[in-house]
């Protein structure tokens, strides 16, 4: 072998391997039970957001991905879930990083206004245009307004939001995200402080808010 020639990085590595497969597993047993608190169909109230999220800052954009397969095997439309679930862990990857090298309350607070967003706009936004507008199987403005109204968002928002709290002050070398966008993870610490790159995945995710909400203004407003 050319010594010349560097071995190639894994996309993943065991440690990564193992998140993948204990949560990618434990929300596949989690829809495939049917262990959720049933809402407007086909909505349920279940861990698998908050699971997804875990893995997305654990492990990162790959780990999550396979997360997002393994939930959307086990729902009766796969592609829906596999590509919502998917979606929403990388890019909750964009802040995570940020998140974690802030401190305190800083942390914090961006963590549950991120959350905020996911739960009442953006994830809105993907499942009710699929279920309405794909599959034609829920009128979106009616069970948007019924999905605020009635607080189910609220709980969304807070089943993502308490457990990522708890765990990054418990479990605070599990939740490091030492993953790369490349493939593996660094070898170097998360260091404090605050970086371009996160100021970058801050201003993404602002403008996907952003959108998400002018969006459901416009549906909103047109939609009979």
């Amino acid at each position: 072998m050319n010594k010349g020639v560097s071995a190639r990085k894994p996309i993943l590595t065991s440690r990564q391997i193992g998140i993948a497969a204990a949560l990618g597993g434990l929300a596949f047993v989690w829809r495939a039970l049917g262990l959720g608190i049933p809402l407007v169909p086909p909505f349920v109230i279940d861990l698998c957001h908050t699971i997804t999220l875990v893995a997305a800052f654990a492990g990162g954009p790959y780990v999550v991905i396979i997360v997002g397969i393994l939930i959307g095997i086990a729902t009766v439309i796969p592609w829906t879930d596999m590509l919502g679930y998917s979606l929403c862990g990388v890019l909750f990857c964009l802040n995570v990083k940020g998140i974690y090298r802030l401190r305190g309350w800083k942390r914090h607070l961006l963590l549950w206004w991120w959350s905020a967003m996911h739960a009442y706009f953006i994830a809105p936004l993907y499942w009710l245009a699929m279920f309405d507008f794909v599959l034609h199987m829920i009128p979106f403005k009616v069970v948007l307004l019924w999905v605020w109204g009635t607080g189910e968002t609220t709980i969304y928002w807070l089943i993502r939001a308490i457990p990522l709290s708890i765990l990054l002050e418990v479990a605070p070398t599990f939740m490091e995200p030492r993953w790369s966008w490349r493939g593996g993870e660094l070898p170097e610490p998360i260091e404090p402080g605050w970086t371009r790159y996160d100021t970058l995945g801050l201003l993404i995710s602002i403008v996907v808010s952003v959108v998400s909400i002018i969006a459901i203004v416009i549906l909103l407003m047109v939609l009979p």
